[in-house]
């Protein structure tokens, strides 16, 4: 999912609403933050993993990326050792806890992210931070792992380039212009005039356009629905 709008569109409010639901679900959250304080209602739950420098970022993506590549290679051996079991149910596979990465200001991590990887890899095959987001955007689905990227402007260098940003099947456009539309949406026709309500804007999918008011919960109220989800036994705690 990608969320593009400019400064004060609710962008992080909606990554907010997302990562409650998810939390309350059972899911693990990472939340990628070089702001620091865009989510600090989730800092210190036992499935919430925060990094907030940008080598933290790096190490991050890097270990998101093993993860994908691990559990993907489990689908595989646990696919293969099924071959001729008529009642295998591939729905049923479980490779781990559901992982959503919420990563925020994108525009400005990323190029940090690869001048870094440059200056550190230069003539190297060492895998990187680039190459764990991109690992997650083309594999991540089929292993339960799932990107909720954040940018004011979701161009193609703020994404990791064009054919990761074409991975990113939802695509949610608040505070817009017109140059962001015909950037992400094109596939949904002309461009529409952002919302002027507060809170409002158009989720993109399939090829359909559709004005959307978000849900707003405060930091406070999304802090005490994952208490409440913590103390009902409805998530799992991050692992190593």
């Amino acid at each position: 999912m990608l969320i593009s709008g400019g400064s004060g569109g609710c962008k992080s409010s909606i990554a907010r609403t997302i990562a409650v639901q998810a939390l309350s679900q059972g899911a693990q959250v990472l939340i990628l933050d070089a702001k620091q304080h865009s989510h600090t209602w989730a800092r210190g739950f036992p499935n919430v993993a925060y990094a907030d420098t940008l080598p933290e970022i790096g190490n991050a993506l890097v270990a998101v990326g093993q993860e994908v590549r691990r559990r993907n290679a489990a689908v595989k051996e646990i696919m293969m050792a099924n071959l001729d079991n008529p009642e295998f149910d591939e729905s049923q596979i479980d490779v781990g806890p559901r992982i959503v990465v919420i990563f925020e200001e994108m525009n400005a991590t990323f190029e940090a992210l690869t001048k870094l990887t440059r200056n550190l890899f230069r003539n190297s095959n060492t895998y990187t931070a680039i190459d764990g987001f991109s690992d997650l955007t083309f594999m991540g689905r089929a292993a339960k792992m799932h990107a909720v990227a954040i940018a004011q402007l979701a161009e193609a260098k703020a994404t990791g380039g064009s054919a990761i940003r074409e991975n990113f099947n939802t695509r949610i456009l608040v505070n817009y212009t017109k140059n962001a539309w015909n950037m992400l949406a094109w596939d949904c026709g002309y461009p529409l005039a952002s919302p002027e309500q507060k809170g409002r804007g158009y989720v993109c999918r399939a090829g359909k356009a559709r004005e959307t008011q978000f849900l707003y919960i405060t930091e406070q109220e999304a802090r005490a629905y994952v208490k409440r989800a913590l103390a009902a036994g409805n998530t799992r705690e991050v692992s190593a």
